[in-house]
C-alpha cells in the first residue's frame, strides 16, 4: 500500500553543526554530487570531521549518497532527507477565505506557518531563492525557515491581473495569464487603480500592438534579500486564465485554461522563461480549467518525468478524467477516473510522486460546496490515484499548493 511505500524509510534529523562543502566530485565521474543536507547516521558524523555526515544528491539520477570524513562516497545507504509541500489560503464553507499556510513533510507531519497577511482564493506564488513567495493582486509576502516567526512584505507585486497562474522556476516565480483586474473584483481602492494604470501604460509603451495579457513575469528574491519583478522573455501564445502550471526547471509546462470568449483550451505548452522558445506538447484529450497538474517519475530510476492532469471543469460540466503523458509519447492516455469530482483542485509533487489536494463540487439541492479532504497520490505502479489516508482540515478549494525545497525550511 501507499503507506508502506512511504513509511519504510526512517527519517533522521539533520545535524546542523556539520560543515558540508556545497558540492563534491568523484574522480572519473562526469556528474557532480550536489549538497542535499546532512544526517547524523552518515559515516564520520561523530568523528568531528568537517565533511562527515554530509548527504549529496547524485546529479545524474537524483540518488542520494553519504560522504565519509575522507571525502569518498560511502557504500552506506543514506536515509532520505525530508521533502515538503505547502498548502496556502483557499476558500472553505460558503466561500469563506482562509489565511492559513500549512507545511506537509514526507511523513505527512504538518507544521502551521505564521498566519498569512493575505487570504482567499486568488493567491499565486512559488519558491525563489530560499524563500516561499505568495502574492495577491497587489501585494507579495515571503517566508523562510531562517526567519520563521513572520511573513515579510516584499517591495514588488506581480502585474495587476487577477486569476494569474504562478509556478516555481530556476529563475524565480513565473507568473502567466490572468484577466483585467476590474473583471475580477467589484471594488478597487484609488492606489490599486493608479497602479493598474501604470501597468497598462507600461505595457502599451513596450508593445502597443500586443495584448498585455499574453505577457509573463518573473518575481525573484536574490541572496541579499532584494526582490524584483521583470518581464520574462516568453509570451503566452494566447491569453488565458484558470490554467495550470507544472514546475520543470526553466521550462515550466502550462495545461488547459480558458479565455474571455469562453473557449476552453486543451493546449499543453512548454515555455522557456529565459528565451522566447515555446514547445507544443500533445494536446489534452479533455479541455479543462481549474484542474490539477504535476510531474512524477513512472519509475524511481527514470531520468525524465511523466505528467498528470486531473479534475477541473469543461464546458459547463465537471470533469473526473485523469490523463497521463509519458516521456516521448505522442498523446495523453487516460488513467481511471477520479472517485469524486474535484473543481478548483491542485496538484504538487513530493518524493517524485504526484499528489492531488483539495477541490470540491456544488451539491444539490442545497447548492452548497462539498469539499474534498482526502489527499490522493498517483500510484505509478498501479496506474491510478489512491487515498493516502491524510486529510486537509478543513477541506477547501482554490488553495495554492506547491513543493518546498528542504533548504527553505531548514
Amino acid at each position: 500500500t501507499f503507506l508502506i511505500l512511504v513509511n519504510y524509510i526512517i527519517f533522521l534529523p539533520y545535524t546542523s553543526s556539520q560543515d558540508c562543502p556545497p558540492c563534491a566530485t568523484v574522480t572519473g565521474d562526469s556528474y557532480s554530487y550536489i549538497l542535499a543536507g546532512s544526517d547524523s547516521s552518515c559515516p564520520g558524523s561523530g568523528s568531528g570531521s568537517s565533511s562527515g555526515g554530509c548527504v549529496y544528491r547524485y546529479e545524474g539520477n537524483d540518488e542520494l549518497f553519504c560522504f565519509s570524513s575522507s571525502g569518498y562516497q560511502s557504500l552506506t545507504v543514506c536515509p532520505e532527507p525530508k521533502e515538503y509541500f505547502v498548502v496556502v489560503g483557499g476558500d472553505t464553507g460558503q466561500n469563506n477565505p482562509l489565511n492559513s499556510a500549512i507545511l506537509y513533510d514526507s511523513d505527512f507531519v504538518t507544521t502551521s506557518l505564521p498566519v498569512m497577511p493575505l487570504t482567499g482564493s486568488t493567491l499565486a506564488g512559488g519558491i525563489t531563492g530560499n524563500r516561499l513567495l505568495v502574492c495577491s493582486l497587489t501585494l507579495c509576502y515571503s517566508w523562510t525557515g531562517s526567519e520563521p516567526t513572520a511573513w515579510r512584505q516584499e517591495s514588488v507585486s506581480p502585474p495587476l491581473y487577477t486569476l494569474v497562474t504562478a509556478v516555481t522556476t530556476h529563475q524565480g516565480v513565473w507568473f502567466s495569464g490572468g484577466i483585467p483586474a476590474s473583471s475580477g473584483r467589484k471594488k478597487r481602492d484609488a492606489e490599486s487603480v493608479e497602479l493598474e494604470k501604470d501597468i497598462e501604460e507600461h505595457a502599451h509603451s513596450m508593445r502597443a500592438s500586443q495584448d498585455p495579457f499574453v505577457m509573463t513575469y518573473l518575481v525573484t528574491i536574490d541572496d541579499s534579500g532584494t526582490a524584483s519583478s521583470t518581464r520574462a522573455n516568453a509570451d503566452l501564445t494566447q491569453p488565458r486564465f484558470y490554467h495550470c502550471a507544472i514546475e520543470d526547471g526553466v521550462t515550466p509546462i502550462l495545461t488547459g485554461g480558458i479565455n474571455l470568449a469562453q473557449t476552453y483550451f486543451s493546449l499543453v505548452e512548454r515555455y522557456n522563461v529565459m528565451t522566447t522558445q515555446v514547445d507544443q506538447l500533445p494536446d489534452l484529450n479533455v479541455p479543462r480549467t481549474n484542474h490539477g497538474c504535476a510531474k512524477f517519475r513512472q519509475n524511481p530510476t527514470d531520468s525524465d518525468y511523466s505528467y498528470i492532469v486531473a479534475g477541473g471543469w469543461n464546458n459547463g460540466l465537471y470533469s473526473s478524467k485523469v490523463e497521463i503523458l509519458h516521456p516521448g509519447a505522442s498523446s495523453w492516455v487516460y488513467a481511471p477516473d477520479l472517485p469524486q469530482y474535484r473543481l478548483f483542485t491542485a496538484m504538487t509533487y513530493l518524493d517524485d510522486q504526484a499528489y492531488l489536494v483539495g477541490g470540491g463540487e456544488v451539491v444539490e439541492p442545497s447548492n452548497d460546496w462539498e469539499y474534498r479532504q482526502d489527499i490522493l497520490v498517483y500510484n505509478s505502479s498501479m496506474g491510478t490515484l489512491q487515498n493516502t489516508n491524510v486529510q486537509l482540515s478543513p477541506g477547501r478549494k482554490s488553495m495554492l499548493v506547491f513543493s518546498v525545497p528542504r533548504q527553505v525550511v531548514n
